[in-house]
């Protein structure tokens, strides 16, 4: 967690208990998060929340402790949505193909993947005639 790994320059976490966690070392990670790691305020949210929801959790099952965590304000996040013609779509249908969709990752486990599937055309179609969201066209 990267709570423990910013308190783990200044403060022993093994022993330090989640009612003794201060301000301070909020701003610790905020600083941390915000300028020594320049997460994207997405990462930030979610890395964020993990922590609030703890606390939440703590206090669901009747642990008194304060969340120092709760006066964090989530950062904006910014999406920028692009759109292609329909001519660029007709376009890339063409190049989903067995050969394109290798992916070389030399120095892992597995080294050659790939990511073509038989039904990617036909899925992709599927949800731009249909406008459904990924996860509707997968459970139909």
């Amino acid at each position: 967690m990267r709570l423990a790994s910013v308190l783990g320059e200044r403060y022993d976490v093994r022993s330090l208990r989640v009612n003794q966690i201060t301000k301070d070392m909020v701003g610790m990670y905020y600083d941390f998060m915000q300028n020594k790691l320049k997460s994207s305020a997405m990462s930030f949210n979610k890395n964020t929340g993990f922590i609030n929801s703890f606390f939440l959790y703590l206090n669901k099952q009747g642990y008194s402790v304060h969340n120092p965590f709760a006066t964090i304000v989530r950062r904006p996040v910014m999406t920028k949505i692009e759109t292609i013609t329909k001519e660029e779509f007709e376009k890339i249908l063409p190049v989903i193909t067995l050969e394109n969709g290798v992916e070389l990752t030399p120095g892992k486990i597995r080294t050659n993947r790939n990511h073509y599937r038989t039904w990617l055309k036909d899925g992709f179609r599927l949800a731009l005639e249909s406008g459904r969201r990924r996860e509707e066209i997968c459970q139909m």
